[in-house]
């Protein structure tokens, strides 16, 4: 089973890399050094909820994006039951298109 550190470093990286963004840019547009930036998708374990809220702010994703674990993906029917959840609640809800 995949940490949820991992997932968030994975998903980083992949949010950065659709952006065509370098660590710099990422660290610039969320408020981190490049180091700090190196570090979390390395290893994000550490990381708190303000730094999850601003690098999800510096991607323009929900913060729910940087945790979904694309291994994980449900099906089609369970997002548009989840959707109706998340709108029913008030929460923002995204999922990644597979790349299988």
């Amino acid at each position: 089973m995949t940490s949820i550190g991992a997932v968030l470093a994975r998903n980083l990286k992949a949010l950065r890399a659709e952006k065509g963004w370098n660590q710099g840019v990422l660290a610039e547009r969320s408020g981190f050094s490049l180091e700090q930036v190196k570090r979390i998708e390395t290893d994000a374990s550490w990381v708190s909820k303000d730094a999850v809220a601003a690098l999800a702010l510096a991607l323009d994703v929900p913060e729910s994006r940087l945790f979904l674990d694309p291994d994980l993906i449900p099906s089609p029917t369970i997002q548009d039951a989840l959707r109706v959840i998340a709108d029913t609640v008030g929460v923002p809800i995204e999922f990644p298109n597979p790349k299988r």
